[in-house]
């Protein structure tokens, strides 16, 4: 698998690395239980540039690898639901948008987001690799491109699109700056650009080495991205950090040469803030990478020991959880089945561990003693849930440390 040796988005030559997380299996490619194993593993590093201080991979998965055929889909989680009409109202109230106005959704999934924008009287259009997911969002009335986004693809489109955003998909692509040159060509002359990207000090605050994963190939700071966008044809005019998937920066970009909007004061705001925190430095990111080895093995330890176990299962095939038991060596002698709403998910199992995926029913049917809940991210989700599948169950928390909840009583700490 090809090595990185330069930043994907600056090209400096000069990548350390800060977290090592072995050779781990594509937390999204699901085995059926005929297939035989292992599972497909590939290096998993967390590197640094010191050129621009960007967080990404240090080695490079085929994107063909990760996304023909993608499982998740965005509208199983109410959650997830309301964030983005949310975020579509907001984005229809800052643009003044009307009736003719085309939004291009890149990374559209299943169409969740743009459905809001469509309910509204928007015309819509999504690109996305997954042809499964393409073909689901145009059964809901969303017209899909499936294909991978880049330069060639937005200049397509050159100048026809009111809006494009890319919600948790900037992070997926491979070549980031012919990404943003795509959004650049594809955009209007007094359009908008609304990008979610995890955000790298949520990443290195909360410790969260289970959002590391082989898909998530960059974790942005302001500061790089705002070195970069100008000569890629954007221009930074807002940004905002939201409680979304642990923590994400939302940007506003507008074409380099557009007149108006002034930059907003919150992009300064960040800025210091990030200045004030750390250079691009390994050091810097040492007690980040230690803390992470400490609570993989804590969390190990307090899973294989839970008091009072007598069937412990999972909640939510997410990522995370393929990553959280693939690096914690936890498997079905520990966690029976993993509980899942989406169908595409169910029958198959967490790849490497080879945890079995279940409908959520089992939850109720079997009556586990105790359920990991892996979709953290979603905790409003998962609470409305686990309280009517299993209201009886202990539920395991694993943020911000492994914590039991008793059924009607506060969290109980275990590490």
């Amino acid at each position: 698998m090809p090595r990185i040796t330069a930043c994907v988005l600056c090209g400096g030559g000069w990548l350390e690395t800060i977290l090592d997380m072995g050779e781990m299996p594509l937390p999204n490619r699901l085995p059926l239980p005929s297939d035989p194993p292992p599972d497909a593993a590939y290096p998993l590093r967390l590197v640094l540039c010191r050129s621009c201080g960007l967080l990404q991979l240090g080695d490079a998965v085929p994107p063909e690898e990760m996304f023909a055929d993608y499982p998740y889909a965005t509208g199983a989680s109410a959650q997830l639901r309301a964030h983005f009409g949310a975020l579509a109202r907001t984005i229809w109230d800052r643009e003044n948008l009307r009736a003719g106005h085309l939004v291009v959704d890149v990374g559209s999934n299943d169409g969740t987001l743009l459905s809001e924008f469509a309910a509204l009287g928007l015309l819509v259009k999504g690109i996305d690799p997954a042809a499964n997911l393409a073909a689901l969002a145009a059964e809901r009335g969303v017209p899909t491109e499936a294909t991978y986004f880049d330069e060639e693809v937005g200049r397509r489109h050159r100048g026809l699109a009111r809006v494009v955003m890319a919600t948790n998909c900037l992070a997926h692509a491979a070549d980031p700056p012919s990404f943003l040159r795509g959004v650049a060509a594809m955009l209007a002359p007094d359009g908008v650009f609304v990008a979610e990207v995890p955000y790298a000090w949520r990443l290195v605050d909360g410790h969260l080495w289970d959002t590391v994963y082989h898909e998530h190939r960059c974790y942005f700071g302001l500061a790089p991205l705002v070195r970069a966008l100008p000569a890629l044809g954007l221009r930074l005019v807002d940004a905002e950090i939201v409680d979304v998937h642990g923590g994400s920066l939302r940007l506003w970009a507008r074409r380099a040469r557009a007149f108006g909007q002034r930059e907003s004061p919150r992009v300064a705001a960040i800025l210091g803030a990030e200045t004030m925190r750390a250079p691009a430095s390994p050091a810097s990111y040492q007690p980040f990478a230690a803390t992470c080895l400490l609570q993989r093995a804590a969390t190990r330890m307090a899973l294989m020991d839970l008091p009072g176990a007598s069937l412990v299962a999972g909640f939510g095939a997410s990522a995370k959880a393929s990553v959280l038991l693939n690096w914690c060596a936890l498997g079905p002698e520990t966690v029976a089945w993993v509980a899942d709403a989406n169908p595409l998910k169910q029958g198959r199992a967490i790849p490497g561990v080879r945890v079995p995926i279940v409908p959520e029913r089992r939850l109720a049917e079997d009556a586990p003693s105790h359920v990991v809940d892996f979709v953290w991210n979603l905790a409003d989700d998962s609470r409305v849930k686990l309280g009517a599948l299993c209201p009886e169950a202990r539920i395991v928390r694993l943020r911000p440390s492994v914590r039991i909840e008793e059924p009607g009583e506060d969290d109980i700490g275990l590490a």
